[in-house]
């Protein structure tokens, strides 16, 4: 998300710079999000397994 401040401190600086820095914000937030919702569906499936 520092790609939002990037654009607003330096407008003129080159596109590409500040586009990329808001684009792999969003992937990792989202890549992030994934990752807590798999974590918490492994937790909470945890007590149920029964493993004999």
């Amino acid at each position: 998300m520092l790609g939002f401040l990037g654009k607003k401190r330096e407008p003129w600086a080159s596109k590409g710079l500040w586009m990329t820095g808001i684009i792999l914000g969003f992937v990792g937030l989202a890549i992030a999000i994934i990752s807590l919702i798999g974590w918490i569906v492994l937790f909470a499936n945890y007590g149920t397994v029964q493993t004999y």
